[in-house]
């Protein structure tokens, strides 16, 4: 995740929903937790010796070895065999780049070309996508970056590689990017790319799904609000599973084991805003929120 604007707050959803004020704060003390619970987990030192030897840090992880050397030949196992469950492409080692990004690429204007046009030049590969708050950010910084670069006379090209959820989505953030993109229905070739550079999976179970599903017109809408007063919006949205992170952050603020849960963490005050509700509804969610920024709720502390 890309580092937040420190003076924003923030709105995540676990599997429970959860906000906070500071996130880049707030999740940097959940590692750091995370890490001491690690060092903790086992008294068997082999297995110790394992786990930080590949920096393991969550299971389940899934790694490919060379027998022989114990050279790490595939480090995002779960991926491969997720897009590859034929073993077609085994072994699994990493390709090179220009195989891997081989194909077309996008402008926002239509335009198409080759991916063998960008020879010789310096290229910036950006995973990203809109409904992350984070990556908006750090994408206005990054096209004047960009601009400013080029402008210079520089060979330098961004290739956009989006974890958007439709294709609309993909549309409307890649219409705000002066660089190329590898084409959302190219899923393959995303997947291919995420794998090369062990980004994450971005994909959820049925839950943190459906959270997002819920949750999302709400963050829009405020989004929104405050933009049309040329205004930064009071809060920034997130989504987390179930996950070691996500169990370091409850024990680091103390959060009920309950799901779904509805908080809002205010790490700049030390104080969290929690809602146990049976159902989480649109409706709640969007009360909550309003009760939050009308400063309606009572802090419990953290």
């Amino acid at each position: 995740m890309c580092q937040a604007p420190s003076t924003l707050p923030a709105l995540y959803i676990l599997s429970p929903i959860l906000f906070s004020k500071q996130p880049c704060e707030c999740l940097k003390a959940g590692r750091s937790h995370l890490e001491k619970v690690c060092k903790l987990w086992s008294t068997d030192p082999l297995k110790l010796k394992l786990w930080n030897k590949y920096r393991i840090s969550n299971i389940p992880s899934l790694i490919f070895l060379d027998a022989t050397t114990g050279k790490v030949v595939c480090r995002n196992g779960l991926l491969v065999i997720r897009d590859d469950p034929e073993g077609l492409e085994f072994p699994w080692g990493p390709k090179p780049f220009r195989e891997v990004i081989a194909g077309p690429l996008l402008r926002n204007n239509g335009q198409s070309l080759e991916s063998s046009s960008l020879e010789g030049s310096h290229v910036g590969v950006y995973f990203s996508a809109h409904w992350c708050p984070p990556c908006r950010s750090l994408t206005r910084v990054l096209v004047e970056s960009y601009r400013k670069i080029k402008e210079a006379g520089q060979k330098f090209e961004i290739i956009f590689v989006s974890a958007d959820r439709s294709e609309d989505s993909f549309k409307q953030y890649f219409s705000e990017m002066p660089w190329l993109a590898v084409p959302y229905t190219d899923e393959a070739r995303r997947s291919r790319l995420n794998r090369l550079y062990g980004i994450q999976d971005s994909e959820d179970d049925g839950e943190s799904e459906a959270a997002k599903q819920l949750i999302q017109p709400i963050a829009e809408k405020i989004i929104a609000k405050y933009k049309a007063k040329e205004e930064e919006a009071p809060l920034l949205f997130f989504v987390a599973g179930e996950d070691d992170m996500t169990d370091s952050l409850r024990d680091y603020t103390n959060l009920p084991e309950a799901a779904p849960l509805l908080t809002i963490l205010d790490m700049s005050a030390r104080a969290k805003y929690v809602m146990d509700v049976e159902e989480i509804t649109p409706a709640i969610v969007e009360a909550f929120v309003n009760d939050f920024l009308a400063e309606k709720l009572k802090p419990e502390p953290i």
